[in-house]
């Protein structure tokens, strides 16, 4: 029963998919402390009996150097990779460009993602491993590009972090009109993913879409009431250079429902804090409204009644 249950096991993972998947991710046989405890060293040793018996297996070989990578041994994951043809299995570039990078290489990773586009142009995964390695060079205009190009391949089914990476991109090299355009389409897949709706408000604000980004503020407080408050802070902070008026009557109404939502309930050690902070924004924002005028009727009157006490009328 034992050696019937280790061979189907072993045969689910020396199949394709399985290999696939282990590629993509990184994750290759449980958690990175079991393999730190000797369990990795023992597939690798496993693995390595296996290819003796089917020398030339593709995938069995770009297992074999995944593995070796993992366990830190470059040179052999690095010679291992170079048995694999690309034409056979491409994600061998994908493989090659970790190696590199970990052992900082990054030119050669970055022409090995490339050539992996080149072969796989409607796979994300390598679009997305290339944009992260742009960005870490500084080159955030070129990641930016290579971010969209992911996206591009499939948008219904990117992820919101994704997304996220994208729309920060471009905001970062300076493309604020394409970030929008990237946030809004985004919003319409993960209509309530916390991160790409503030990205998505603070780029409205920027761009001078005031209304639009408060609204989109607006519908995270009715989503994630118990959040709220947050969301009030930053509105207020959008308006209080530009109208202390508004960020006035925002940050009363914000007070106010607050301490309904707690008046017969203690109120959470994490909000305490910002009950406190929105009060402080509240008077920051009164200090810069300055004095309230007096309405313009009211000031009428009390012209007319100096005057009448200055040129009494005739009786």
């Amino acid at each position: 029963m034992k050696d019937t249950f280790e061979s189907a096991l072993r045969a689910y993972f020396h199949s394709p998919a399985a290999i696939l998947l282990a590629l993509v991710s990184g994750l290759v046989f449980g958690s990175g402390d079991a393999r730190a405890h000797g369990s990795l060293h023992e597939t690798i040793r496993n693995l390595e009996e296996e290819l003796e018996d089917n020398e030339g297996d593709p995938d069995l070989t770009l297992r074999l150097a995944e593995l070796y990578r993992e366990h830190g041994e470059p040179i052999k994951a690095r010679a291992m990779a170079a048995r694999v043809p690309p034409e056979a299995r491409p994600e061998v570039f994908l493989v090659r460009a970790r190696i590199e990078k970990e052992a900082g290489k990054r030119e050669e990773a970055r022409t090995c993602l490339l050539a992996f586009t080149k072969l796989r142009p409607a796979e994300s995964e390598g679009w997305f491993r290339l944009a992260t390695l742009l960005e870490d060079e500084g080159k955030i205009g070129a990641a930016a590009a290579a971010q969209q190009r992911g996206i591009a391949v499939a948008p219904g089914h990117t992820s919101a972090d994704h997304f996220l990476m994208g729309v920060q991109l471009y905001r970062a090299c300076g493309d604020p009109g394409a970030a929008v355009d990237l946030a809004k389409q985004a919003a319409h897949i993960h209509p309530r993913h916390i991160g790409l709706n503030e990205e998505r408000a603070l780029l409205l604000h920027e761009t001078r879409q005031e209304d639009e980004g408060r609204a989109v503020l607006a519908e995270l407080r009715e989503h994630y009431p118990t959040l709220a408050y947050k969301w009030w802070r930053m509105e207020a902070d959008f308006l209080i250079e530009r109208d202390p008026e508004k960020a006035v009557n925002l940050l009363d109404e914000a007070l106010h429902s607050f301490d309904e939502r707690y008046e017969h309930r203690p109120v959470p050690e994490r909000l305490v804090s910002f009950r406190r902070e929105l009060a402080e924004e509240r008077t920051r924002a009164n200090l810069l409204r300055g004095p309230i005028p007096t309405p313009a009727p009211i000031m009428r009157a009390e012209e007319t009644a100096a005057q009448w006490y200055a040129h009494p009328a005739s009786p």
